[in-house]
């Protein structure tokens, strides 16, 4: 269940790095995930084996990088958060307060994310594996609620 939004979120990211940052403007977070993207283009045959394996090998002793790397993939959607926000700001009417409303609900679970993140910094080895793995639930259906809030705000102001 937790590997399909892993392979998600790297497809995810791996779009909207290369569609929406110049590469002057790209920050090391999003350069890291360019990188692994080209590589798993050079490697099609592997890139569903890949993701997954690289985010289930972060161990107890690893949990420091994963917060790190989960943190840096946060930034970059709250930075996309705060994209759409601005467009839905020139919105008007019954559209604009639906689109307030779903660019709310991406923040508040953004800020889940968040304090999972900070609660993994000091989890117990006992229960990283747990912990882990809501972190990569909740962020999977972060990314999924910002695609789906995209994807409707572009259709319905034509963003």
């Amino acid at each position: 269940m937790r590997q399909p939004h892993l392979v998600k979120t790297c497809v995810f990211f791996a779009a909207l790095v290369v569609g929406c940052q110049s590469s002057t403007d790209r920050p090391a977070e999003a350069a890291k995930t360019r990188e692994g993207t080209a590589s798993q283009r050079n490697n099609s045959n592997e890139e569903s084996t890949r993701p997954e394996q690289a985010a289930e090998d972060f161990t107890y002793a690893q949990r420091e990088e994963f917060v790190e790397d989960m943190q840096g993939a946060l930034a970059h959607i709250q930075n996309e958060v705060d994209r759409l926000s601005g467009d839905v700001a020139t919105a008007h009417g019954v559209a604009k307060a639906e689109a307030e409303a779903k660019v709310r609900s991406l923040r508040e679970k953004a800020i889940r994310v968040k304090q999972q993140l900070e609660e993994a910094k000091s989890t117990s080895e006992a229960t990283w594996d747990d912990v882990k793995g809501s972190i990569q639930e909740s962020f999977g259906e972060l990314e999924d609620s910002f695609q789906q809030t995209r994807q409707w705000v572009s259709d319905q102001l034509g963003s």
